[in-house]
Parts: structure tokens; sequence; C-alpha cells
């Protein structure tokens, strides 16, 4: 997702076989490939309307680009970033990073 220009995309390949992509943003659809997956289907009928104005009338879309990448990222991964936050859901941000630091060499390179 990127949020600044409303734009979403994924895709899912099983067995090295691409079987969904889709990239798509309220400018259009720029791919759509393979059979619509189960938590895709309540937007693309209309379920979650746009309900900004501006966006609203503006958007070609039935639904916000990156209110269905939040659903494609809870099916697939278990949490959402865009949305509200949903405390059931596994937090990214919970996960300890390792940080490495760098020693600088007793010899100069030049």
């Amino acid at each position: 997702m990127h949020s600044v220009v409303d734009w979403l995309a994924f895709a899912q390949w099983i067995n090295g076989e691409l079987v969904r992509s889709l990239s798509l943003s309220p400018d259009g659809i720029l791919e759509d490939l393979g059979r619509r997956m189960p938590f895709e289907e309540p937007f693309w009928s209309g379920a979650n309307p746009v309900t900004d104005g501006d966006d609203a009338a503006k958007d070609p879309l039935p639904f916000h680009p990156l209110e269905l990448g939040d659903a494609a990222l809870k099916e697939f991964f278990g949490y959402e970033l865009e949305a509200m936050v949903d405390s059931s859901l596994f937090q990214p941000e919970s996960i300890p990073l390792l940080k490495f630091k760098r020693i600088r060499p007793w010899w100069k390179p030049w």
C-alpha cells in the first residue's frame, strides 16, 4: 500500500504459479488477474463504500483502495496498517529488532 496516492497492490503465488494479482488506485485498476479472493468480495459488491465527501464523488471504485489493502494485510499476515487499531490482531511494532554496530577497523583503507 502507498497511502500518499491511495494505491494498493498484492499478488499470491501457489507452487510458483501466479493465482491472483491486483493493483489499483482511485485513478483505476492497473491489474486484476485471477479469481477474486473471499476477503475481496464485500468490497467489490459495495458493502464497504467510500463515505468521505470528496473521495466518494471522484472514486470510480465501490470502495477505498486502502481499506481493501488493510483487508489483504489482515488476510495474509494478520495485521492492519491504515485501519483503526484492533488489539486482537498481531502488532508488527511489537517485534524487537536487532541493531548492529559497525566497529571501525584499526587500519585505514586509503
